[in-house]
């Protein structure tokens, strides 16, 4: 499909730019109606060479792992407003590489602009990243660059990336408590089984009390007790 780069105005008169894929002039001023743009001026592209376009779909991007939930967030609030402003797909990423802080991921940006100035569209070149950017990912892109509505797309990659990482966020702090109560409990038994009762039984020798006259004392105790109980002073009787 062909790609045209187009400038426009909204309803306020706000002068837009962008690029955009669309079968003629005609079905590109329809998109940009559908999302309340006017056209002003458009032209199509030169498409690349042959041999640029097969290089650009030669060329992977699995080497480069996967990039944390936090940068992919950071990059669609990003990705939003300036799409959303009109600024150019290109220029866009090229800022976004520019902010990026994290070096494996600015490589990521760099790739997207070489695939994106080759000739293929946005969503082709997210593709060449699958370790970076889900199918889910790239099917919301797809949906949002075809349609015209980029900007939102991201806005809901932003929403949905960040209701994932409050799930996570709850599970590992709801997981959290019960995790430090064992430790606790754990802690408070070997303790009292390696100090605690030792002691007791070297004061009861010393006053020449016999142990098993502890263990008859905890006979009016819960059967848990007893058996606790009876186990212990045998065990240290021994």
């Amino acid at each position: 499909m062909p790609v045209f780069r187009y400038q426009a105005v909204d309803a306020k008169g706000h002068g837009l730019k962008g690029t955009m894929p669309a079968q003629d002039e005609s079905n590109l001023e329809e998109k940009l109606k559908g999302i309340g743009v006017w056209l002003i001026d458009a032209t199509m592209e030169a498409p690349p060479s042959p041999a640029a376009k097969a290089a650009a779909r030669s060329g992977g991007g699995t080497g480069w792992g996967k990039v944390k939930r936090r940068e992919l967030i950071e990059f669609c609030t990003l990705m939003s407003f300036q799409t959303r402003v009109g600024i150019p797909l290109l220029t866009a990423l090229e800022v976004a590489a520019h902010d990026c802080q994290e070096k494996r991921f600015r490589g990521i940006l760099k790739g997207l602009q070489q695939h994106i100035g080759a000739g293929l569209l946005f969503y082709e070149a997210l593709e060449k990243f699958p370790r970076a950017f889900s199918a889910q990912f790239v099917s919301v892109v797809r949906a949002g660059e075809t349609s015209g509505k980029l900007p939102e797309a991201f806005t809901d990659l932003k929403e949905y990336l960040e209701w994932v990482e409050q799930v996570i966020a709850d599970v590992r702090q709801a997981s959290l408590y019960p995790t430090i109560t064992l430790v606790v409990v754990s802690g408070f038994g070997l303790f009292l089984f390696t100090f605690i009762i030792p002691k007791f039984v070297t004061l009861l020798q010393a006053v020449k009390v016999p142990v098993f006259r502890w263990e008859n004392g905890c006979r009016g105790a819960s059967p848990i007790m007893r058996t606790t109980s009876r186990s212990v002073c045998r065990s240290l009787a021994n």
